[in-house]
């Protein structure tokens, strides 16, 4: 099977790791589009911005670059024709998109498939799960599209009733979003904080945008409500970055939140190692609830206790292996963090279940393995 695919962005797990799984099954091609050059935020790139070298990996995928129309803007896609030619001389059996349907990358892959390489299968991977509400030819241009792709793929549940709701009739499953459990893995706690400089004695981190409906403000204010031998280790960037220090530099929080800026993964993966439990308290806001939440299965791949809100998809990643609280409701938050640092019971439960469903469920492993599986049953069409 030659499978393509296109990534919108520059993401390493994007265009070399999910590849490279793909790549480890029988009988299997891959070559990877993916733009030179692609704007990302601070909190997962300091930069701003993410590149990428094309050539032959020693994973055996072929990796082609191509220049965004807009590089702050991924989505809007690549130029047509360059697009069409690196379609044409792959000649994929399968394409896979990384990105929802709707949307503009989407549907240009879609109009380029059908002049450059009619016979392959496409599929696309997205994360939205709000109701869609399309103009009425908006709604007809996508009805079209869908009837030329082969499935479709969503990381919720969610986002695969909300696009049944809007029409989309193919197949379609949810396959969860694999983490690199090649490096996000268990290390030894205490020998990691000390290089660190980490030697609090209970640590509650979180890792991600510092953007209102993440919930910082939440978590910072359960922190408030536990005992002073908790810290916070908040690691990543964004525009609430400034208001979250001042915060954590007053009242019963002096000197118990420690912010850090964005890190590689593999820094990251460290500090992971030094957290008793990650919480991830986000909240539903008219434009957004959380599609996935990726940091749930990195943390529970390096042992650490995951607890996170009811918003959106986090139930469901989290599954029985971490614990879920009301969103918004901080004593809820408090109590959940409290359980998870100083119930051993419940560590002795929680940690080996984490290890256990971020390698059979939310690795890369797990996500490549589901994805053939998904391409045999479309070949079988």
């Amino acid at each position: 099977m030659k499978i393509l695919v296109i990534s919108p962005v520059g993401e390493e797990v994007h265009v070399r790791k999910i590849p490279a799984a793909l790549r480890q099954h029988n009988s299997v091609e891959v070559t990877v589009i993916a733009p030179e050059k692609s704007a990302t935020e601070t909190a997962y790139e300091a930069s701003g911005w993410r590149t990428v070298t094309p050539g032959e990996n020693a994973n055996g995928c072929r990796v082609v670059t191509l220049p965004l129309v807009d590089p702050s803007n991924g989505h809007a896609g690549f130029d047509n024709e360059t697009l069409k030619r690196a379609m044409q001389e792959a000649q994929p059996d399968v394409i896979q998109m990384w990105g929802g349907a709707p949307a503009r990358s989407a549907e240009q892959v879609v109009w380029q498939k059908m002049r450059a390489c009619p016979q392959a299968k496409t599929v696309f991977y997205g994360f939205d799960q709000l109701p869609y509400r399309f103009a009425p030819w908006t709604q007809l241009k996508w009805k079209f599209l869908w009837s030329r792709m082969a499935g479709g793929i969503e990381a919720n549940s969610e986002g695969v009733e909300a696009l049944r709701q809007a029409g989309f009739r193919k197949p379609l499953t949810r396959i969860f979003w694999g983490v690199e459990t090649d490096v996000y893995r268990p290390m030894e706690r205490a020998a990691m904080r000390r290089k660190l400089g980490l030697e609090h004695e209970h640590i509650v981190g979180f890792a991600g945008r510092f953007v209102e409906e993440k919930g910082l403000r939440v978590l910072l204010d359960a922190l408030a409500k536990m005992p002073s031998s908790v810290h916070a280790v908040l690691i990543g960037n964004g525009p609430l970055r400034e208001d979250i220090e001042a915060h954590g530099n007053t009242g019963a929080l002096q000197g118990r939140v420690h912010v850090l800026g964005t890190m590689a993964t593999e820094e990251l993966a460290a500090y992971m190692n030094c957290f008793d439990a990650l919480a991830l308290p986000s909240l539903t806001a008219r434009h957004w609830k959380e599609q996935y939440g990726r940091v749930i299965g990195e943390a529970m791949a390096c042992g650490t206790v995951v607890v996170g809100s009811d918003s959106g998809a986090i139930p469901e990643v989290v599954g029985e292996a971490g614990v879920i609280v009301r969103e918004g409701d901080a004593k809820a938050l408090a109590q959940g963090l409290e359980g998870a640092l100083f119930d051993e019971t419940l560590r002795a439960r929680m940690i080996p279940a984490g290890k256990k469903r971020a390698e059979e469920e939310l690795s890369i492993e797990a996500m490549s393995r589901k994805l053939m599986e998904f391409y045999g049953r479309l070949e079988a069409i």
